[in-house]
């Protein structure tokens, strides 16, 4: 991440990750000192749907 504006979601500049072709998902953080490792097997993934409300989840519970 190097600009959440340009992302349009409420990460940190750095975070990295990864998604997989079946919408399993990885997510790391070092500046908030976060991992996050979501596991589904679905075609198609809905991987657009389901990664950025997840994200917007997890980043909401943080303090």
């Amino acid at each position: 991440m190097l600009d959440p504006a340009d992302g349009g979601i409420n990460g940190s500049i750095g975070e990295f990750g990864w998604a997989s072709l079946a919408g399993s998902w990885v997510l790391i953080d070092p500046k908030e000192q976060l991992s996050v490792v979501y596991m589904q097997q679905i075609l198609p993934s809905l991987e657009p749907y389901i990664h950025t409300r997840l994200q917007a989840i997890i980043y909401g519970a943080l303090e």
